[in-house]
């Protein structure tokens, strides 16, 4: 097998090249391929459309193997602070700058996304925001950032959920404001009007920065929040103590 100098795959006895990286690129393929007629790569991995076309074009078949296990349960990742990310969709872009930030040793987390079809939740944006929203609620990460199209409606969806502060971002500035001056957790990135470098750039400025907010605005802030208004299921009489999961998508409970 060929090398291209990054140790990001290998080839196996089985004819299958495996590939580590987030990203494949024609390039790399062009470097690594060697006679292989399957290329493995994790469930997430994004595949350039020159890439694409040059597996097409020399028969080689794409596999995409299970995820590994996941961590257990109260384990993060501190090398980023805790920040995770999400994809709305295979954007190249996205995955060349977390890639690169990698190699600069920022590590961002991808948050454990189901993907669910539009016709059962609307649409994806819909859906990517509210369960990237809920896994921040919950503690699985410190913060998100989501890598979409209408960073707007993503906005909207996350802040239905109880404890998200979304805010969408344009600048390395203004995210570092959101998010040390006014507790923001929850980032949503245009792909397609921001370049490679200024999503670069808006990332460093806030990963490994906890979300922090004056005590004025989260006290403003948290009056606002209030208690929830929705009416919680019944599974019988209350008094039992029992636990019914809130309607309105926040992540709580009622008791």
């Amino acid at each position: 097998m060929k090398g291209n100098g990054q140790n990001r795959q290998t080839s196996g006895t089985d004819g299958a090249l495996r590939w580590a990286g987030r990203v494949v690129t024609a390039d790399g393929l062009r470097a690594s391929l060697n006679g292989e007629c399957e290329l493995v790569v994790s469930p997430r991995t994004v595949i350039t459309p020159l890439a694409a076309d040059h597996l097409k074009a020399n028969g080689v078949r794409v596999v995409r193997e299970e995820e590994v296990a996941k961590p257990p349960a109260g384990h993060k990742d501190k090398s980023n602070g805790g920040w995770g990310y999400v994809l709305e969709g295979p954007f190249p872009l996205a995955g060349s700058v977390v890639q690169s930030l990698e190699r600069d040793g920022v590590n961002l987390q991808e948050l454990s996304i189901p993907r669910q079809s539009e016709g059962e939740c609307g649409t994806l944006a819909c859906s990517l925001a509210r369960q990237a929203a809920q896994a921040v609620s919950r503690g699985d990460s410190l913060g998100a950032i989501v890598f979409c199209l209408d960073p707007l409606l993503v906005c909207c969806v996350a802040n239905k959920v109880k404890g998200i502060r979304a805010a969408a971002i344009v600048s390395a500035a203004q995210a570092k404001r959101a998010v040390t001056g006014l507790g923001v957790n929850f980032l949503a990135l245009e792909i397609g009007k921001l370049t490679f470098f200024e999503l670069r750039q808006i990332i460093r400025s806030i990963c490994g920065s906890p979300p922090a907010c004056p005590g004025t605005v989260a006290g403003i802030l948290k009056e606002l929040e209030g208690s929830c208004q929705c009416q919680p299921k019944t599974h019988g009489p209350t008094s039992m103590g029992l636990e019914c999961k809130c309607q309105c998508g926040g992540g709580h409970a009622h008791r």
